[in-house]
């Protein structure tokens, strides 16, 4: 369960029997109307972020002693959850702006999860050095994304679809949680893109503590090499 989602408190909770030192953790928010918000989607938990880490939750061994990189990674909620669930290495991801907040939350969680490398880290999609500073230990066999697609341009989607398809490792997977906002130009270049770059896509069914997210909030694009086939023989 997730705790204080409103975004106008300090401190979000998540609480799961199936996370390590006691089922819970917490991270902090930049909440609207302190004195360090940005009116941006960085400083506080949006619902993608809530709803993949319950999904994470739910099937831990999507992540479990797995190297993960989360894009977009905000406030680290998504990431720091895939640590908290065993996986071998987290890296959080964001732009210079979010880059305070996230190393913070990532320090702070850190010592809380042993055996589990978790570092924060700058990522401007489509910049080489920085794919490659991210690859400095091999690629992934997750990227994490929640709530990263949304009205971008073409160009801008290009760039992320790159990033993604730069940083997986081989017969790895790429998990979005994302929120239908009929943003048809960009769904449209995110899936022509992953075709022309060999990565296959599909929508699955995002899983909460109570069942199902509705379709309406948000589903799981869940992106790979090859076809279903392929796919389905992943996870």
């Amino acid at each position: 369960m997730i705790h204080n989602v409103d975004q106008k408190t300090p401190v979000v909770r998540l609480t799961h029997p199936n996370l390590r030192n006691g089922g819970s953790l917490e991270v902090a928010q930049h909440a609207a109307g302190s004195a360090g918000f940005r009116p941006d989607t960085s400083s506080v938990l949006w619902a993608c972020g809530r709803h993949l880490a319950s999904h994470l939750c739910e099937a831990p061994e999507l992540i479990q002693g797995k190297r993960c990189i989360e894009l977009g990674a905000g406030i680290g909620l998504t990431g720091i959850a895939a640590a908290a669930l065993g996986a071998s290495e987290v890296v959080l991801t964001d732009v210079p702006a979010a880059m305070s907040l996230l190393r913070a939350n990532a320090a702070a969680a850190s010592a809380s999860h042993e055996g589990c490398r978790l570092i924060a880290q700058e990522l401007l999609w489509g910049e080489q050095a920085h794919i490659e500073q991210a690859l400095s230990r091999g690629a992934y066999e997750v990227v994490l994304g929640a709530d990263i697609l949304y009205f971008q341009s073409k160009e801008d989607v290009v760039k992320l679809v790159a990033t993604m398809d730069g940083l997986l490792a081989a017969g790895g997977a790429v998990l979005l949680a994302y929120e239908w906002r009929e943003d048809w130009e960009t769904t449209d270049a995110f899936h022509c893109e992953c075709a022309a770059r060999g990565l296959h896509s599909e929508q699955r069914p995002l899983r909460g503590p109570l069942g199902e997210v509705d379709e309406d909030e948000a589903v799981l694009l869940f992106v790979s090499r090859g076809g279903s086939d392929a796919t389905a023989a992943i996870f």
